[in-house]
């Protein structure tokens, strides 16, 4: 029905409480609601600002609205501020500026905003706290390392941003600061630091940067172990087995850590791993396995070369290699006895004892190391780690596809990690095989080996390597080795102490015995090497080479190679190589006595500039310590025989020591002159020698075998070495320092004592009878010189040397002289007859050629019969070997040669003695008178005798005659006709001399000085005199009697007449036309 339209009262109030109550229904529940939204947007507001700042980010906000938006029963839209965009900025959101941005949500979407914030918010917070994880997980690890200031190794291995935040907290300068030292401006690592550094990275990016710390940390862990382990028990004995395997096991994995990068290398090199690793190898208290793995790691730390390469920061690493491999050693001042014995001296400490001492950790470098390795007791152990190093430094000179480093032939190769300090010295001591048997290597192999390293290692080393090869005495070394055992004395295996006491014992059985002067059984001769200090460089060990039957010498060849190499311009090229060789005094005397010689080492020195120089410097080196010791003999006091002595000579005063230093001076100058010819003749005598021993060699060979098909190469060979030879010997001979004008002198020395030890070699066989018959029986022993003598006078009488390996029985000198005339032949194109005479005694003397061999030829003779001036054809013909009459001292004394008058004198009385011997007729009838008393046959063979000794006195006393035999009449004046002198002539050439200007001369220069005044001489007189010294070294005397002539001979103040018209047997012997013409010497004649 309608409703009343009357209203009244009570409807009315009740129509107004309900709407009252409806209004206050609706606000009550928008009330509710608002207060409901208020607290959603509190709890969204709260939710996002989990740090309490009073503000939320705009951006995050937005991306938790856009992130709704994907699910389906989401229906709000977002407001426009807060849509995503691609330049979208950040900003600060108030509580106020969220109600605004939300102020179109409704409650249920404000639910759901917060659900979602609170999802949100959980993830990211359980997010966080992994990132916490991981942040703290990578603080802690750099922490290990930069508490040790090792954090610098990591830079390379972390992102570039982390990189540089590490760069910022390590010290550039840390070589003089400990490693507590920090970063730059006092920046650290906490845990703040680490996460404002890590704010944009995930875990999973830290994770990843810190399992790249952990290799470093296990090498650091590594490390710390094996300093433990090496020390565990008792460390004064040697490492036990199970430690062993466990100290393996720690160098192996540390090698392979190396090996993965340049980082791992640095941090081991930082933490002082070389140096314990190389006193590891030093102590000798491990095992080879050990020994072996530890070398690798080494070579693992070494083969970054982070000498070369380092960064700012790794200053100290640096330093540690290069001191490791010794980059700045002073090469000049080493002293090589001194590391010798620092090379072989035992560990001070035993056990491993040393390795728990820090100073003795400190100092230890490649050397040591390599020097460790070679110094091995066991000979595989030693063989194994020499190929170990050769096959290391060998990479470097190799492609990367024969294993080694070089990309490409154009790629350089790099220096040698072994050449730069004390390596090189320690090589070169154990290939000085003249060291202690003690000190070097003794087997071949090994030698060869070394010889092989040694050469890779100065391969690229330049001029470093050149001064290291001179501080080590390495051409001494080269030619001991090269030498070996081809001469020499054989050296017992004792220590050196007792060595030098039986050195010493040695010299009181021989007093005076020369050190210099020392001479082998393989003829070496003296006075043409210099020795140092000692003789062990004559002196070999037998164990060094009995490798050599099996092995062959590849040693010695690979020593000679070595040499030959290093003369190639892409080494050190001829002229440095020479510089070298002229470092030993002896490198000529030991290429040249070697088989084959080195003919091209040879040529190179020989044809140097400074070879002179050089020759000079050894020979007085030698002639010096002969002097010297000879003076020191004579003037100091021995009470063993004669000496200075109570009364002694002291040359520590100032008056006698100068005059003693100007006496010895003179010596000195004097006898280098000799010792350069001696070592020069030394040289020509080798090459010699080898000539004939491969002539012969060639010889025999074909005589005894069919010469095979295609042996034409070792017949080539054979004249190359042969015309190699010659070309030294050519080149020795220029560099002979004797003029033609200084010859003089020097070849009447020879020639003087040519005859006076020819005569004392005839002696020494033709000993007087003994007085009294008892002495005959007693043994006596004969000095060396008497040796001499006996074997001089063996090869005279039966043309050849019988005695070769008795060096005592052998005229060394005259050898030496013969090989100096024979330089002066092959040098000059002529010289004076008189020189070529010279050298045929020499090698009559030394058996060089039979002494057999004269100059007369008898079958001519009895040819040509009366027509002959010395023939009467009345009397047969005789024989005389006059070069083997005795003559004693008694004979001799009864004709002096002080004077031309002297020697006309003594013939008058020889030429008037043999005539009257009256042996002639009675030798025809001795044969036919069989009843001849004893008595007559005695007086006969008497006069026979006196003959003999007649005819000697005559040809080898009073006339300068060459032959050695003499063909003449069997009558009372055979011997005045052949000599061309008879009773008148003697009598003119007395009555000139006996008068003015002669009267009274003696001296050749008194008679050249008559002749220089201008003085009345007799006419056909003439004097000249052959230059050698002021006065002349022979001086000639032309005297004329009417139709006949004569002339003398002056030789050191000894006249003799000249009878040495051999050439021509139509001649008289005193025939003087060609005297001149036999000393001309090219020099300038005085008259």
């Amino acid at each position: 029905s309608e409703p009343s339209t009357t209203h009244t009262p009570s409807r009315e109030k009740a129509h107004r409480g309900a709407h009252r109550h409806f209004v206050f229904g609706r606000m009550a529940e928008h009330e509710n609601e608002t207060a409901k939204r208020e607290a959603l947007i509190s709890d969204v507001f709260a939710i996002l600002d989990q740090k309490r700042r009073g503000y939320i980010s705009r951006v995050e906000l937005a991306y938790i609205l856009d992130a709704m938006q994907a699910d389906a029963s989401v229906k709000f839209v977002v407001p426009e501020s807060l849509v995503p965009t691609d330049n979208m900025k950040d900003s600060r959101v108030t509580m106020s500026d969220l109600r605004v941005l939300l102020s179109n949500l409704t409650g249920s979407d404000l639910e759901d905003v917060k659900w979602f914030a609170e999802s949100v918010v959980k993830v990211e917070t359980e997010l966080r706290e992994v990132w916490r994880k991981a942040v703290q997980r990578w603080r802690e690890r750099v922490e290990c390392l930069y508490n040790r200031n090792l954090h610098r190794y990591l830079l390379t291995t972390q992102p570039e941003r982390v990189s540089r935040w590490l760069l910022l907290r390590t010290s550039m300068n840390e070589v003089n600061k400990d490693d507590t030292s920090v970063g730059l401006l006092g920046l650290g690592i906490s845990q703040q630091e680490v996460e404002v550094l890590f704010t944009d990275e995930t875990a999973d990016d830290i994770n990843r940067c810190s399992d790249k710390i952990e290799p470093f940390l296990a090498a650091l862990e590594l490390r710390s172990q094996l300093s433990v382990v090496c020390i565990e028990g008792d460390i004064n004995q040697r490492c036990p087995p199970e430690l062993d395997t466990r100290i393996t096991e720690h160098m192996t994995k540390m090698a392979e850590l190396a090996e993965r990068c340049r980082e791992l290398a640095c941090l081991l090199i930082h933490e002082h791993t070389l140096s314990f690793a190389t006193a590891l190898i030093r102590s000798g208290a491990f095992s080879q396995a050990v020994i072996g793995e530890t070398s690798k790691l080494i070579m693992s730390l070494i083969n970054y070369r982070v000498h070369e390469n380092a960064r700012d920061y790794e200053k100290l690493c640096r330093q540690k290699v290069a001191e490791y491999l010794e980059i700045d050693y002073a090469v000049e001042r080493v002293d090589l006895d001194a590391e010798r014995r620092r090379l072989h001296i035992p560990p001070k400490l035993p056990g491993r004892r040393s390795l728990a001492r820090s100073e003795e950790l400190q100092s230890q470098t490649i050397a040591e190391w390599v020097g460790s390795l070679l110094t091995l007791r066991v000979d595989f152990d030693r063989g194994e780690m020499l190929d170990v190093l050769i096959k290391y430094d060998e990479k470097r000179l190799l492609f990367l596809s024969d294993g080694g480093d070089r990309q490409n032939e154009d790629a350089p190769i790099s220096v040698s990690l072994f050449s730069f300090g004390r390596t090189v010295v320690y090589l070169l001591s154990r290939l000085d095989v003249s060291s202690h048997h003690s000190q070097h290597e003794h087997r071949t192999p090994l030698r060869t080996h070394l010889w092989k390293f040694l050469l890779n290692v100065l391969s690229s080393a330049g001029e470093r390597g050149r001064r290291l090869f001179r501080s080590g005495e390495g051409m001494r070394v080269i030619c001991n080795v090269i030498r070996g055992s081809a001469w020499g004395m054989e050296r017992e295996e004792v220590s050196p102490d007792e060595e030098e006491d039986r050195e010493e014992q040695e010299e009181l059985y021989h007093p005076g015995h020369d050190l210099s002067g020392f001479r082998d059984p393989t003829h070496s001769w003296p006075y043409v090497d210099y020795i140092k200090n000692s003789r062990s460089e004559y002196r070999y060990y037998t164990m060094d080479f009995l490798d050599d039957k099996f092995y062959g010498s590849k040693d010695r060849m690979l020593a000679a190679a070595f040499l030959e190499y290093m003369s190639s311009d892409a080494m050190w090229g001829e002229q440095s190589l020479v510089e070298e060789m002229m470092q030993y005094p002896n490198t000529l005397q030991v290429v040249c006595r070697v088989r084959p010689p080195g003919c091209s080492l040879m040529k190179m020195l020989l044809r140097a500039e400074g070879f002179p120089e050089y020759l000079k410097l050894t020979a007085r080196g030698i002639a010096e310590v002969y002097v010297r010791r000879s003076t020191s003999m004579l003037c100091g006091p021995d009470a063993t025989c004669h000496s200075f002595f109570p009364v002694c000579y002291y040359p520590e005063h100032q008056e006698k020591g100068v005059a003693l230093e100007a006496f010895t001076a003179e010596l000195i100058r004097v006898e280098t002159t000799n010792v350069e010819l001696r070592i020069l003749a030394h040289a020509y005598h080798s090459l010699q020698a080898c000539l004939q021993e491969e002539r012969s060699m060639r010889e025999g060979e074909g005589a005894h075998t069919d010469k095979p098909h295609g042996s034409e190469e070792p017949l080539d060979e054979a004249m190359q070495l042969e015309g190699g030879i010659t070309e030294c010997c050519k080149l020795i001979a220029s560099r002979v320092p004797l003029c033609m004008e200084e010859l003089g002198d020097m070849s009447v020395a020879i020639y003087m004592q040519v005859k006076d030890f020819t005569r004392k070699a005839l002696l020494a066989v033709n000993t007087l009878p003994p007085v009294n018959p008892d002495e005959s029986q007693k043994a006596r022993g004969l000095e060396a010189r008497l040796k001499c003598l006996q074997g001089a006078a063996d090869i005279l009488f039966t043309g050849e040397n019988r005695y070769p390996s008795e060096s005592s029985l052998f005229p060394f000198e005259f050898l030496v002289v013969l090989r100096i005339v024979q330089l002066v032949r092959l040098r000059e194109p002529s010289v004076p007859p008189f020189i070529v005479e010279l050298q045929d005694s020499l090698e009559e003397l030394t058996g060089q050629r039979s002494s057999f061999i004269f100059s007369d030829s008898r079958e001519d003779i009895e040819l040509a019969g009366a027509e002959y001036p010395w023939r009467t054809g009345l009397a047969a013909l005789n024989t005389f070997r006059v070069s083997e009459v005795p003559l004693r001292r008694s004979e001799l004394r009864r004709y002096p040669r002080r004077s031309p008058l002297d020697v006309v004198q003594g013939l008058e009385v020889i030429l008037a003695d043999y005539s009257n011997l009256n042996i002639w007729e009675e030798e025809l009838e001795a044969n036919s008178h069989a009843s001849s008393s004893t008595k007559d046959v005695a007086q006969l063979e008497a006069r026979v005798v006196r003959r003999s000794v007649l005819l000697a006195l005559s040809f080898n006393h009073l006339c300068y005659f060459h032959p050695k035999m003499v063909t003449l009449e069997d009558s009372p004046q055979g011997l005045s006709l052949r000599l061309g002198v008879n009773q008148e002539l003697l009598t003119g050439l007395k009555e000139q001399l006996q008068q003015p200007p002669f009267a009274g001369l003696q001296s050749g220069a008194d008679f050249a000085a008559a002749f220089r005044r201008g003085e009345q001489v007799p006419e056909g007189a003439s004097c000249r005199s052959f230059q050698g010294s002021n006065a002349g070294a022979i001086v000639a005397l032309h005297l004329a009697v009417g139709e006949s002539k004569a002339a003398f001979v002056c030789m050191m103040g000894n006249w003799t007449m000249w009878a040495n018209c051999t050439k021509d047997n139509s001649q008289v012997l005193t025939e003087c036309s060609n005297v001149n013409k036999h000393f001309a010497f090219d020099a300038t004649t005085r008259e």
